[in-house]
């Protein structure tokens, strides 16, 4: 904004002077003095009009870049609510917890049939709940996944047009 009112006020300089150089001067003299002013003071007004939009720009990136902070953060925040790991602005995938047990086959006496159902029953009253916290886990990281890449895409155009224009 410095750059800007810089140039205003010379603009504004500049215009006084001619202002009052008309107000007392007349003929050749003052119109060659007006001819050659005249463009300083445009270059004046046109670099106050250029240092505000660059600073217009370097404002609509900065707020475009605190959004995308604001969404990675969301995301870091979901997956580390959720109990995903999260390495500073890297969010783990949930860790697999392995196969289910294995269903009791083959040829089984009723006893043995009885023991390896309560076996496998008790692998799979285990299993179930691990199977369900690692889906909630996969469910919490896709929301992540959403979230970031809707941050890296938002940052990307950001870069491409950092005016936000």
């Amino acid at each position: 904004m410095l750059a800007a009112s810089r140039g205003d006020a010379a603009a504004d300089q500049g215009h006084e002077a001619r202002r009052r150089a008309r107000d007392g001067w007349y003929g050749p003299g003052f119109q060659a003095f007006d001819e050659r002013t005249r463009p300083a003071v445009w270059n004046c007004e046109d670099l106050a009009h250029t240092a505000r939009q660059y600073e217009r720009a370097a404002r609509n990136f900065a707020s475009a870049l605190d959004h995308i902070n604001e969404l990675m953060q969301s995301a870091m925040d979901t997956g580390s609510q959720a109990g995903l790991e999260v390495r500073g602005p890297i969010i783990m995938r949930p860790k697999h917890p392995g196969h289910p047990p294995a269903v009791p086959d083959g040829e089984l006496t009723p006893a043995q049939a009885d023991a390896a159902y309560a076996a496998y029953r008790g692998e799979m009253d285990s299993y179930m709940p691990a199977l369900a916290s690692y889906n909630a886990g996969v469910e919490a990281f896709n929301t992540c996944l959403e979230i970031v890449r809707d941050a890296r895409n938002r940052e990307k155009q950001a870069h491409r047009s950092p005016g936000g224009t």
